[in-house]
Protein backbone atom coordinates (compact mmCIF):
# COMPACT_ATOMS: atom_id res chain seq x y z
CA UNK A 1 0.00 0.00 0.00
CA UNK A 2 1.07 3.76 -0.92
CA UNK A 3 1.81 5.56 1.83
CA UNK A 4 0.88 8.35 -0.01
CA UNK A 5 -2.83 9.07 0.69
CA UNK A 6 -3.23 12.39 -1.62
CA UNK A 7 -4.57 10.73 -4.29
CA UNK A 8 -7.44 9.48 -2.88
CA UNK A 9 -10.87 11.24 -3.99
CA UNK A 10 -12.39 13.99 -1.91
CA UNK A 11 -15.97 13.64 -2.16
CA UNK A 12 -18.28 16.22 -0.85
CA UNK A 13 -17.03 19.52 0.68
CA UNK A 14 -14.41 19.77 3.57
CA UNK A 15 -16.48 21.76 5.45
CA UNK A 16 -18.61 19.40 8.02
CA UNK A 17 -18.91 16.55 5.87
CA UNK A 18 -17.29 12.92 8.19
CA UNK A 19 -15.50 11.62 5.09
CA UNK A 20 -13.68 15.14 4.73
CA UNK A 21 -12.63 14.90 8.32
CA UNK A 22 -11.17 11.18 7.96
CA UNK A 23 -9.25 12.45 4.52
CA UNK A 24 -7.81 15.21 6.95
CA UNK A 25 -6.78 12.55 9.27
CA UNK A 26 -5.31 10.23 6.67
CA UNK A 27 -3.40 12.99 5.19
CA UNK A 28 -1.91 14.32 8.49
CA UNK A 29 -0.68 10.75 9.50
CA UNK A 30 -0.28 8.35 6.78
CA UNK A 31 1.79 6.25 8.79
CA UNK A 32 -1.56 5.64 11.49
CA UNK A 33 -4.09 5.39 8.83
CA UNK A 34 -1.78 2.26 7.43
CA UNK A 35 -0.64 1.20 10.31
CA UNK A 36 -4.52 0.76 11.39
CA UNK A 37 -5.50 -0.61 8.17
CA UNK A 38 -2.88 -3.06 7.91
CA UNK A 39 -4.53 -4.59 11.41
CA UNK A 40 -6.31 -8.10 11.36
CA UNK A 41 -10.17 -7.91 11.50
CA UNK A 42 -11.33 -9.57 14.72
CA UNK A 43 -15.28 -10.52 15.01
CA UNK A 44 -17.43 -11.19 18.09
CA UNK A 45 -19.28 -13.92 16.03
CA UNK A 46 -19.29 -15.46 13.14
CA UNK A 47 -22.44 -16.92 12.08
CA UNK A 48 -22.45 -18.75 8.82
CA UNK A 49 -24.67 -17.00 5.93
CA UNK A 50 -25.34 -18.29 2.16
CA UNK A 51 -25.36 -16.29 -1.29
CA UNK A 52 -25.35 -17.39 -4.65
CA UNK A 53 -23.02 -16.33 -7.51
CA UNK A 54 -24.28 -18.01 -11.07
CA UNK A 55 -24.01 -21.79 -9.76
CA UNK A 56 -22.21 -21.57 -6.88
CA UNK A 57 -23.70 -21.30 -3.43
CA UNK A 58 -21.11 -19.40 -1.20
CA UNK A 59 -20.86 -19.40 2.48
CA UNK A 60 -19.78 -16.44 4.01
CA UNK A 61 -19.86 -15.32 7.68
CA UNK A 62 -21.57 -12.17 10.13
CA UNK A 63 -21.75 -10.98 13.11
CA UNK A 64 -25.18 -10.17 12.71
CA UNK A 65 -27.83 -11.27 10.31
CA UNK A 66 -29.65 -9.01 7.40
CA UNK A 67 -29.43 -5.30 6.12
CA UNK A 68 -27.55 -3.36 6.33
CA UNK A 69 -24.58 -5.59 7.49
CA UNK A 70 -21.95 -6.69 5.63
CA UNK A 71 -20.21 -10.48 5.72
CA UNK A 72 -16.84 -10.56 7.18
CA UNK A 73 -15.37 -10.57 3.57
CA UNK A 74 -17.19 -7.19 2.88
CA UNK A 75 -20.21 -8.15 0.91
CA UNK A 76 -23.33 -6.29 1.71
CA UNK A 77 -26.35 -8.50 2.81
CA UNK A 78 -29.30 -7.83 1.28
CA UNK A 79 -32.39 -9.51 2.40
CA UNK A 80 -33.37 -11.27 -0.91
CA UNK A 81 -29.73 -12.43 -1.41
CA UNK A 82 -28.28 -13.61 1.85
CA UNK A 83 -29.53 -16.24 4.18
CA UNK A 84 -28.81 -18.25 7.28
CA UNK A 85 -30.03 -21.20 5.22
CA UNK A 86 -28.34 -22.79 2.46
CA UNK A 87 -31.54 -24.43 1.03
CA UNK A 88 -32.97 -20.64 0.85
CA UNK A 89 -29.71 -20.16 -1.28
CA UNK A 90 -30.31 -22.46 -3.55
CA UNK A 91 -33.66 -21.74 -3.91
CA UNK A 92 -33.16 -18.21 -5.01
CA UNK A 93 -30.50 -19.73 -7.09
CA UNK A 94 -32.79 -21.68 -9.44
CA UNK A 95 -35.15 -18.70 -9.46
CA UNK A 96 -32.69 -16.62 -10.39
CA UNK A 97 -31.41 -18.84 -13.26
CA UNK A 98 -34.83 -19.51 -14.46
CA UNK A 99 -35.40 -15.49 -15.02
CA UNK A 100 -32.19 -15.44 -16.50
CA UNK A 101 -33.17 -18.02 -19.06
CA UNK A 102 -36.80 -16.54 -19.46
CA UNK A 103 -34.83 -13.26 -20.08
CA UNK A 104 -32.16 -14.49 -22.34
CA UNK A 105 -34.97 -16.41 -24.56
CA UNK A 106 -37.00 -13.70 -25.19
CA UNK A 107 -33.59 -11.70 -25.75
CA UNK A 108 -32.67 -14.16 -28.62
CA UNK A 109 -36.07 -14.10 -30.08
CA UNK A 110 -36.36 -10.34 -30.64
CA UNK A 111 -32.54 -10.50 -32.04
CA UNK A 112 -33.86 -13.65 -34.34
CA UNK A 113 -36.96 -11.87 -35.17
CA UNK A 114 -34.92 -8.74 -36.06
CA UNK A 115 -32.11 -10.50 -38.05
CA UNK A 116 -34.64 -11.91 -40.06
CA UNK A 117 -36.34 -8.75 -41.07
CA UNK A 118 -33.09 -7.38 -41.88
CA UNK A 119 -32.30 -10.25 -44.12
CA UNK A 120 -35.74 -9.90 -45.63
CA UNK A 121 -34.71 -6.23 -46.40
CA UNK A 122 -31.35 -6.87 -47.70
CA UNK A 123 -32.47 -9.54 -50.07
CA UNK A 124 -34.78 -7.15 -51.24
CA UNK A 125 -32.39 -4.11 -51.97
CA UNK A 126 -29.71 -7.02 -53.72
CA UNK A 127 -32.32 -7.99 -55.64
CA UNK A 128 -33.29 -4.49 -56.75
CA UNK A 129 -30.17 -3.68 -57.38
CA UNK A 130 -29.85 -6.61 -60.05
CA UNK A 131 -32.91 -5.56 -61.65
CA UNK A 132 -31.80 -2.02 -61.90
CA UNK A 133 -28.20 -3.49 -63.03
CA UNK A 134 -29.99 -5.75 -66.03
CA UNK A 135 -31.91 -2.56 -67.16
CA UNK A 136 -28.50 -0.48 -67.04
CA UNK A 137 -26.84 -3.47 -69.46
CA UNK A 138 -30.34 -3.67 -71.95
Amino acid sequence: MSLSFRSLPIWGSRSGDKLARYQEEIEANPLMAKSLIDQPDTFERSIPVFTYEGADIIECACEELGWPNVTHDGRMMYENSFTPDRAQALRWAIKSARSGIEAWATNVAERTAALIEARTHLARRQGDLRTLLSREAA
